[in-house]
C-alpha cells in the first residue's frame, strides 16, 4: 500500500464506526482496515492515557452529568474500554468489578449502567472481551497458515513452544534446513498478524526480529493484513504480505 494512502487511511478512521465506509471507499477488507484500525488506537492510548488520567475528577463528573463514555473515549481519543476503567473505577467500582461486568453485562442489575457498558462493548473492537479473542484468534489464524504451507511443501520445523527451554528470543518456525527466496536463505519464518506500517516495523525489528536475524541467520516475517510499498530492505530479514508468501513455491 502507498504510504500516502496509507496515512489517508490512518486520518479518515476516527472512530469504530468509520470501518465499514473507510474498507468500501478505499476498496480494501474491512478486517484489514480493522486492524489498522486497532494499531492506531493502541498508540493513541499510549499518548493520550495520562492526560486522561490526571482529569479523572472531571471526567466522572461529566458522566454521572449524563455525558456518554463512548463520547468522553472518543474526545480523548482512547478506547471507549479504557475510559470506562477510568470513569467508572473513580465512580465507585473496584478495577475487579468493571472487569466483571466487562464480561457479563447481562448480570448487572442497574438498567443505565448496563446500557453504558453494552454501548463500551458495543464500540470497542480492541480491549473487549471480544475483541481481545478476535486479536488472539488473528494470531492463531497466521501462524495456522504459516503451518499448513510448511507441511504441504514438506519442510521440517521446530516451533517457538519447542524452542522456549532453550532460553533465548524464537521464532514462530525455525527450519531444521533453510530454503530460499530469490537467492536468500530462510533459517526461521515470523507470522505478524497486523499491518506493516513503519511504526509496526520498527517495533518488530527491535524486540524480535533483529535478535533472530543474530541468533539463527537470516529469515523472513510475514505480515498477514499488508505493508506499506516503501519499506526499506534489511539485509537478512525478508519482509512479506501474505498472499505473496502463500504464492511462492519453494520448490521452483
Amino acid at each position: 500500500m502507498r504510504r500516502s494512502k496509507y496515512e489517508k487511511i490512518v486520518k479518515e478512521l476516527k472512530s469504530y464506526d468509520d470501518i465499514e465506509r473507510v474498507a468500501r471507499k478505499y476498496s480494501l477488507d474491512p478486517e484489514t482496515v480493522l486492524v489498522i484500525y486497532t494499531q492506531k488506537m493502541i498508540r493513541s492510548t499510549m499518548k493520550n492515557f495520562h492526560r486522561a488520567k490526571a482529569r479523572v475528577n472531571e471526567l466522572a463528573r461529566r458522566w454521572s452529568s449524563g455525558e456518554r463514555i463512548v463520547d468522553l473515549a472518543r474526545e480523548y481519543n482512547l478506547p471507549p474500554v479504557v475510559m470506562g476503567n477510568l470513569v467508572l473505577t473513580q465512580a465507585g467500582l473496584s478495577r475487579r468489578e468493571y472487569n466483571e461486568v466487562l464480561r457479563n453485562p447481562e448480570k448487572i442489575r442497574d438498567e443505565s449502567l448496563r446500557r453504558e457498558i453494552e454501548d463500551i462493548l458495543r464500540n470497542d473492537p480492541l480491549y473487549s472481551p471480544k475483541g481481545n479473542a478476535v486479536q488472539r484468534r488473528r494470531g492463531h489464524l497466521g501462524e495456522a497458515r504459516i503451518k499448513e504451507w510448511l507441511d504441504r511443501y514438506g519442510i521440517e520445523y521446530l516451533r517457538e513452544e519447542e524452542l522456549r527451554g532453550e532460553g533465548k528470543k524464537t521464532p514462530d518456525f525455525l527450519l531444521k534446513e533453510p530454503i530460499e527466496y530469490r537467492g536468500e536463505k530462510v533459517h526461521w519464518i515470523e507470522s505478524k498478524g497486523t499491518f506493516g506500517d513503519s511504526y509496526e516495523l520498527r517495533r518488530n525489528l527491535t524486540k524480535q526480529l533483529k535478535p533472530y536475524l543474530e541468533l539463527f541467520g537470516s529469515g523472513m516475517a510475514v505480515y498477514w493484513y499488508g505493508l506499506l510499498d516503501e519499506i526499506p530492505m534489511i539485509d537478512g530479514i525478508i519482509i512479506l504480505p501474505g498472499d505473496e508468501f502463500l504464492a511462492w513455491n519453494p520448490r521452483k
